[in-house]
């Protein structure tokens, strides 16, 4: 076998997903440059994938790595294989100049698991069930399913990009990863259901049947006015006259993912540019998988100076500690990952 075949037989082995989403995913997602893996006399025993993303944050763009995939053959785990995997990944990561790394644990004790990596639970959403059926004499737009109108999906990613563009702080999708995330709709039975007004669009929902229940997964709009006409159709879609919309939310709410700090500077020279007021004097005294970003750093005035200032008091922070208290404000957001 190959890299790729082995990578898809641990897959298999490890996790319960259909064939048809693992051919979607290695046909899709999956390269061998973004596979890291352990092999034990030669036969892979751990893998996950870096796959890359940028992030909307305090004004600017970063570059974010989302964690997938990561599994460990049952015979190997509890021995610190996945561990090891992560604290190496960790350490490439920081040399191609990724500033966050993201995942979203498969399962609920698995939050525990990867907070020993360092990785805090960041990405928090709400869910908002909304009663949607009911005619309207004269609607405002024109919404229909356009799913499979290959034609338009340059236009349709336009729009995407764009509304998740203006999110202050939410992952970003790419071309490529947008033709993914329609995939896995189309595959799931799910709609993309397009609101357009005069032939532009002007409102979109990638809206999925899940236990009975129509999750619309993204609700984008240029005027909240869009919102309900395009609910109002979901339930029409859907034959149902209750959706529930996932959407950005407060930390008390559930949460999907996590984060960890890779390149400390970057980050704190983007927060400080965003909080010109504040000031921060930080020591971070020990960082296993990313050495580099131990030591002083000082936020005051718009920027970070890194090292140590002989009048100035430094606070102890662990990394884990460090990302709660700069990225959780912020109400960090992810949608669509294919999870």
């Amino acid at each position: 076998m190959n890299a790729k075949e082995e990578v898809r037989a641990l897959w298999k082995l490890c996790f319960e997903d259909s064939e048809e989403f693992m051919d979607l995913y290695f046909s899709m997602r999956y390269r061998n440059e973004v596979n890291r893996c352990v092999r034990e006399n030669g036969k892979m025993v751990a893998a996950l994938q870096t796959l890359p993303y940028t992030m909307t944050l305090c004004g600017t763009t970063v570059r974010a790595s989302y964690v997938s995939g990561a599994c460990t053959h049952p015979d190997w785990r509890g021995q610190g294989v996945m561990r090891h995997l992560l604290d190496e990944t960790h350490r490439r990561m920081y040399a191609d100049g990724v500033v966050l790394s993201l995942l979203i644990p498969a399962e609920e004790w698995l939050f525990q698991y990867y907070a020993r990596s360092g990785y805090v639970p960041t990405f928090h959403y709400g869910v908002t069930s909304v009663k949607a059926n009911g005619d309207k004499a004269v609607p405002l737009c024109h919404v229909q399913d356009e799913i499979d109108d290959i034609a338009q999906r340059e236009e349709q990613y336009r729009f995407f990009a764009e509304m998740m563009a203006l999110r202050p702080c939410c992952v970003q999708h790419s071309w490529d990863d947008f033709r993914a995330i329609i995939a896995d709709l189309r595959l799931g039975n799910g709609r993309l259901l397009v609101a357009r007004q005069e032939g532009e669009i002007c409102g979109m929902a990638l809206g999925v049947l899940e236990d009975a229940h129509v999750t619309i997964k993204e609700l984008l709009v240029k005027e909240e006015v869009i919102r309900l006409e395009l609910l109002r159709a979901a339930a029409q879609v859907f034959a149902t006259d209750e959706v529930d919309c996932l959407h950005p939310a407060s930390n008390d709410s559930p949460c999907l993912g996590m984060v960890r700090i890779i390149n400390l500077k970057v980050l704190l020279d983007v927060w400080a540019i965003c909080h010109p007021d504040d000031k921060l004097a930080i020591r971070i005294v020990e960082d296993e998988s990313v050495p580099q970003n131990v030591g002083y750093y000082q936020v005051e005035g718009g920027r970070c100076i890194q090292g140590q200032h002989p009048d100035k008091v430094y606070r102890e922070y662990t990394m884990d500690e460090l990302a709660t208290m700069l990225l959780e404000p912020e109400h960090p957001f992810m949608s669509l990952m294919l999870n």
